[in-house]
């Protein structure tokens, strides 16, 4: 049996095709790198290397968080809380508290290193997504910087009463997510992580659609390609033509396709180590998702992100390989996986405002072959749902669903084939 899957895989390998796949990738990759590290953190005022002031994003700005931040790196005690909201008060009061007098090269100097641990603190504070922050400042209207060494408990806080507004009637939702929220180490933990929020982001939105596309077309005419030219019945007249030659294409475009993952998606995170601050993945993830109930740090959602990418690649091939066992038209197999990865992504853009208690997300990220592409958003935004009366938490639900649709589809992929021959 390794012998024919070592033989298809030899097979594939010398195509073309496949080959221009591959290099389709890595330069696809290259690009994604590109892209997150030229749109590394927001447009920072920062002092460029001639101590001049500029607003800039991109490696500038990383190298620049990746100096400056230095200070403030660590756990975020309570008394470090106090400490800089103080320094951002004393700066604040010497230019009439208003953010907008400051100088900026005094703002770059001494505010823009210390934003991500003020946007924290400051959030902790308020009841809603919008801050309800004073017009003047980062902070609500009289708020005294001794008042910071109470963060982790205000955050609870607000939590709590953001959750009584958004789960009016369904309280077990909170319940739940009081008890992930229990589960997050305290002091939360800072180190410049500029551009891996970026990465992320970019991952999940372009490259991994980008591989998934690239896997499907690689093995839509795994099966289609031989019916169309009848060669498919030569192999049925050899020794392993049947069963075990199914087994090995089966196999080898799992193998091939997990290649092109891991080689892809290496290639873009090399590069962007080269650039960013590795120890900032180390960073809590509440410092790019203010009110995630997630022990999670940044690079953990890198590692999930790609782990959920992996397994919509892996779902959506055996998905194709069913469609490719069944039909004799490659054109059409692709047409039908490429529809669903744009429908799965189309809807998750519609619907992702309001993701919890809502039974159409959970239809999509469940049972959808594309669904574990959304693995780490459902589980930072922590996502549960009804179903009838049991709350499912997302993330779980996808996960084995996925398994069962990957073990399901290979016991298809084999029954179609079987029945196209008959």
């Amino acid at each position: 049996m390794l012998r024919i899957i070592g033989l298809e895989l030899k097979l594939q390998l010398k195509a073309k095709k496949t080959i221009g796949i591959f290099l389709a990738g890595i330069i696809m990759s290259v690009l994604i790198a590109v892209l997150s590290i030229n749109t590394a953190t927001s447009r920072n005022i920062i002092l460029n290397e001639e101590d001049q002031v500029a607003y800039s994003s991109g490696k500038m700005s990383v190298d620049y968080l990746k100096k400056t931040q230095k200070e403030y790196e660590g756990f975020l005690t309570e008394e470090k809380c106090m400490e800089i909201v103080e320094k951002y008060q004393d700066i604040l009061n010497k230019y009439g508290g208003r953010e907008e007098n400051i100088p900026h090269d005094i703002y770059a100097e001494e505010i823009t290193p210390m934003n991500d641990i003020l946007n924290v603190i400051s959030y902790s504070f308020t009841t809603s997504y919008d801050g309800e922050l004073d017009a003047n400042g980062t902070f609500p209207k009289d708020f005294r910087a001794v008042e910071a060494k109470a963060v982790y408990q205000k955050r609870l806080e607000a939590l709590k009463k953001i959750w009584e507004t958004r789960y009016v009637g369904r309280e077990q939702i909170p319940e739940k997510l009081a008890r992930r929220e229990e589960n997050i180490r305290y002091p939360l933990y800072f180190e410049n992580y500029s551009g891996w929020d970026s990465l992320q982001s970019n991952l999940a939105l372009i490259l991994i659609p980008i591989i998934v596309l690239l896997a499907c077309l690689l093995v839509a005419p795994v099966f289609s390609k031989h019916y169309e030219d009848d060669s498919d019945r030569v192999f049925r007249a050899t020794r392993f033509g049947r069963h075990r030659l199914a087994i090995a294409r089966i196999m080898s475009g799992m193998i091939l396709t997990t290649l092109l993952y891991i080689l892809t998606m290496g290639v873009c995170i090399t590069i962007c180590s080269f650039v960013f601050n590795r120890s900032g993945l180390r960073t809590s993830i509440q410092f790019i998702d203010l009110f995630a109930s997630s022990g999670l740090n940044i690079g953990q959602l890198v590692l999930t992100t790609i782990f959920g990418g992996l397994l919509a690649t892996i779902t959506m091939v055996m998905f194709t390989i069913c469609l490719s066992a069944a039909m004799r038209s490659s054109i059409i197999v692709l047409a039908i996986a490429s529809f669903v990865i744009v429908v799965n992504m189309i809807l998750n853009i519609f619907i992702s405002g309001n993701i919890n208690d809502n039974m159409l997300y959970f239809v999509i990220n469940t049972f959808s072959p594309y669904s574990a592409a959304s693995l780490s958003s459902s589980m930072v935004s922590n996502a549960y749902a009804y179903v009838g009366n049991i709350i499912v938490w997302l993330p779980a639900a996808s996960i084995f669903f996925t398994i069962v649709i990957i073990m399901t589809g290979f016991g298809l992929c084999l029954k179609r084939y079987d029945n196209y021959q008959n």
